[in-house]
Order: C-alpha cells, then structure tokens, then sequence
C-alpha cells in the first residue's frame, strides 16, 4: 500500500505499528472507501467491493472499517461510516 495518497499510507503505518499485515483484501477495502469521498454504509462499500473481488466478506469489510476509524481515517455513526480527513 502507499503511493500517491497519504491516507492509505497512514493505514498502511498504522497497521504495522499494531503487528497487522497489509492484506489484498485490506487494500482494496480501503481504496474504494477513499474513492466514495462520502458516508458509506458498510453494506454498500461491500457491494463496490463485490464488483473488484466476490472473495471479500462482509466481516472483512466491517473489521477493516474499524481499522481505520482506530487509525483516525474514519469515523462511524449508527450504520453509516465517514471518511474523514487526518
């Protein structure tokens, strides 16, 4: 993970500092959430996601969103789940 947008490798920083490897699915999780630049429900990332890889699980998708609100990428109300600039 890393290149152009320094978001994902804030994500990337963060998940090394807290002894999680930099997975596949992670990244593209986290690419289409950045790339909605809106609120998204968790339900609604998984079908986006779904189009790129029907391999990718709902947990997944929920277990990453909490990776980055804990990386302070993220915020989350109720269902929905915001992206916020660091």
């Amino acid at each position: 993970m890393a290149e152009s947008d320094p978001r994902l490798q804030r994500f990337a920083d963060f998940l090394a500092r807290s002894g999680l490897k930099t997975t596949r699915q992670r990244e593209r999780i986290v690419r289409a959430f950045f790339a909605a630049g809106r609120h998204l429900s968790a339900e609604e990332l998984y079908h986006r996601i779904q189009t790129q890889d029907p391999g990718i699980g709902l947990v997944t998708v929920y277990r990453t969103l909490k990776l980055l609100r804990q990386a302070g990428l993220a915020t989350g109300r109720q269902s929905l789940v915001a992206w916020a600039l660091p």
